[in-house]
């Protein structure tokens, strides 16, 4: 097979693989050597694609050269209704034989045509059924009414004696008329079956075709069909089922064609995964050369499609489903949930819970062959290995979600819509995309691979992009590692970075994640000067603080957990600081960073220098005023609805003062509002009307408030250690008093 493979019947007998060519050439050789004069209908049965085109076309090869036959192809497609359908067929056997015995094609093509023209407009009975044979050429029905239809017969009937002919006629096909179209083929074989010297050879499908006759009869008795093809065909014969393993053969000789052509390399172990599972669970489907052609089929067209895209193994399997159990692979199609969800793993779902899951599942298997349904069941739990938990207790972990990630499962949740879409959804990236940027990483080009992240990489993709890169991040060598962290680095504000509940799960955290983790990958002794160099470039600034971030161990981890030393983080830290530092002079810091100036002021303070810090902010909301609200915006955290699970504005609490108090003195902030606002501002503000301001106003007397607050607390603890020096002090006076009496005494 090369491409897609055909399905045109063969001709040849080099091109027979089951063996249908000895069995065509023994119906042959009858036919042949008959000497009965009288007609005989041979009938072979068979389903779709089993080979009764290919055994009419042997037949057909081996007697068309014989003297003694007339062999005649009749295709009845090609008519629009019955009487066309009558006068068509003896035309084309008055041509067949007018060729045949060339001497009297005239005569003989008068006869049949004189015998079509007149039986066409009668009406006549068909085994006790009257029928209506529709508009014929009543013209020539009535030139000819006064001959004798037995007249004409009988002189056909000597000239194929004289001649020592017989006319044998094909006809294939039958099965996939109409039904009121089959019903006019079998009475025109009837009509014309009483010719001596005639054998007609009818492939078809039994089943279909007495189906067809029942319901024309309207008759709901399924042997009555049968009963009729019976008084009609005189040798009924079935197609030898083909071999096995012959179909085998012939079916993977079109799945190695389909591989080659998607240029698909498989590991030996993936080429026996395949055929175990497919001779396990597909094959008892397999009956048909059609069936394999339909098969290399469907593989030629998804194979090269998904090429790199997903594990070829499940991809070919899930193929065999969709060819072979198509009702199945709608089901698993539409139930994306049962399949690749939670819905299916015993850690998260009741026995209850599972229950519908299950009665579902075996719903769809039901509708095949009880000998099938537990070669199903089996290949849905090789290919979607979580149903072990609905029919079990197996529990298949995150772990296994990323195994089978990395291997591009259908039993990912991350790769099962490439499955059945044929295409990459919306939102994800090809992996092929993924392993040409890592194939740029390999040649070291920082440029060119912060070009193609860049480039690659959207806002509804990043996730993914991310994600599939860490998942091998502990197989990329050192150049690998080096090239792709510091392009990561520089490509740090293509990553969305949305205010979610678990931050750290956010494309922009995830990548300074992996940033971090490639410098293990990297020999200790240029360590360093990675991370170095990521700190320095890493744009935005916040991005660089994250990957200060993550590079930093924890003090209470063991060395051989360490990235770096406890002094070499700090001094990454105290190489962002200053970074920081630099920046701050051509910039607000807090207006221009948004929410992470926070974090930004806390890395300069604690890396740097709290004084100052302090000293560039005082300084900054002293010259513009008016940015102040925008400062103190940053500190306010976003909050989340417990029922909606929406984010919505937070208000400027206890828990933000303290922050804000460990970079700036408060006092700075108050100074600021005096001189924006003036004095008497504070000392006149309503707090019971806060809700009505506008949302700057409100976080500023928010602020105020809680100030006001915290210096009443400092107040009163500071009295409380007074009170309590006061009162230490005159009960050591009294002991000492005491002493000084004893001594005395």
């Amino acid at each position: 097979m090369k491409g897609y493979a055909s399905d045109a019947p063969i001709k040849s007998q080099s091109e027979d693989r089951f063996r249908r060519y000895p069995f065509a050439k023994r119906i042959a050789e009858t036919i042949v050597a008959r000497l009965d004069p009288g007609s005989l209908v041979v009938g072979i049965y068979g389903a779709w694609g089993e080979g009764k085109t290919s055994v009419l076309n042997f037949i057909n090869s081996y007697i068309k050269d014989k003297e003694s036959v007339v062999c005649v192809s009749f295709n009845p497609w090609r008519f629009k209704d019955e009487a066309t359908l009558l006068l068509n067929y003896f035309n084309t056997l008055a041509d067949a034989l007018g060729r045949s015995i060339s001497s009297k094609k005239e005569k003989i093509g008068k006869w049949f045509q004189d015998y079509g023209n007149l039986v066409a407009p009668l009406s006549l009975s068909f085994l006790g059924v009257g029928f209506s044979p529709g508009q014929a050429t009543a013209e020539a029905g009535k030139m000819l009414s006064s001959i004798d239809l037995e007249e004409l017969r009988n002189r056909i009937e000597g000239l194929l004696l004289e001649e020592k002919k017989r006319i044998v006629v094909l006809m294939d096909d039958i099965d996939r008329l109409d039904k009121s179209e089959i019903y006019s083929i079998f009475r025109l074989v009837k009509l014309s079956a009483d010719f001596s010297y005639t054998a007609y050879i009818l492939a078809f499908d039994d089943q279909m075709v007495s189906a067809a006759l029942r319901e024309r009869y309207a008759t709901g008795i399924e042997e009555s069909g049968q009963s009729f093809l019976e008084k009609i065909v005189q040798v009924p014969l079935r197609l030898p089922p083909a071999d096995q393993i012959s179909l085998r053969q012939y079916c993977f000789e079109g799945v190695d064609e389909a591989i080659k052509i998607s240029e698909i390399e498989l590991t030996e172990e993936q080429v026996q995964s395949f055929v175990r599972y497919f001779v396990d669970g597909i094959e008892n489907r397999l009956k048909t050369p059609r069936m394999c052609k339909r098969y290399a089929n469907a593989l030629s067209f998804a194979l090269p499609i998904l090429a790199g895209e997903v594990n070829p193994v499940d991809l070919m399997l899930i193929e065999g489903i969709r060819v072979f159990y198509p009702s199945l692979y709608t089901f698993i199609r539409r139930n994306r949930e049962i399949f690749a969800g939670t819905l299916s793993d015993s850690h998260y779902r009741t026995d209850k819970d599972k229950e519908p899951a299950i009665q579902a599942i075996e719903k769809a298997i039901g509708q095949f062959p009880k000998d099938d349904e537990e070669n199903i069941r089996d290949l849905l739990k090789i290919l979607f290995p979580r149903l072990s938990g609905l029919y079990g207790n197996v529990h298949y972990g995150s772990y296994w979600e990323k195994t089978w990630s990395e291997e591009q499962r259908v039993a990912s949740k991350d790769y099962f819509d490439r499955y059945f879409s044929y295409a990459i959804p919306e939102g994800d990236v090809p992996d092929r995309e993924i392993e040409n940027l890592l194939g740029i990483c390999v040649k070291g080009d920082i440029e060119s691979t912060t070009i193609n992240i860049k480039a690659m990489l959207t806002s509804r993709n990043a996730e993914k992009v991310i994600k599939k890169l860490r998942y091998k991040e502990k197989t990329y060598n050192s150049i690998i590692s080096e090239t792709l962290g510091r392009s990561l680095a520089l490509s740090g504000e293509t990553f969305p970075d949305p205010d979610t509940l678990f931050s750290f799960m956010t494309p922009f955290s995830q990548a300074s994640i992996l940033i971090s983790q490639l410098a293990k990958n990297i020999p200790e002794d240029k360590r360093l000067n990675y991370a170095k160099e990521v700190i320095s470039t890493a744009v935005p600034l916040p991005f660089s603080i994250a990957c200060l971030r993550w590079f930093r161990t924890g003090k209470e981890k063991d060395v051989s957990e360490r990235i770096f030393s406890i002094e070499i983080e700090d001094d990454l830290g105290k190489l962002t600081a200053q970074r920081i530092a630099s920046i701050a002079t051509d910039n607000i810091i807090y207006m221009e960073y948004g929410k992470d100036a926070p974090l930004v002021f806390w890395t300069w303070a604690h890396y740097e220098s709290k004084k100052e810090t302090e000293a560039y902010v005082k300084k900054k909301i002293e010259e513009n005023t008016e940015s102040l609200p925008q400062f103190l915006r940053t500190y306010i955290t976003t909050a989340w609805g417990m029922e909606s699970g929406l984010p919505i504005k937070g208000d400027f609490e206890r828990e933000q003062y303290d922050y804000l108090s460990k970079i700036v003195d408060p006092e700075i902030v108050i100074d600021a509002i005096k001189l924006s606002k003036g004095e008497e501002y504070i000392k006149s503000v309503d707090f019971t009307s806060i809700e009505e301001k506008s949302f700057e106003e409100k976080i500023t007397l928010q602020f105020i408030h809680i100030h006001q607050l915290a210096m009443a607390e400092l107040s009163s603890t500071d009295e409380e250690n007074s009170d309590s020096s006061s009162k230490a002090e005159g009960e050591i006076s009294q002991h000492l008093y005491g002493l000084r009496k004893s001594r005395k005494k």
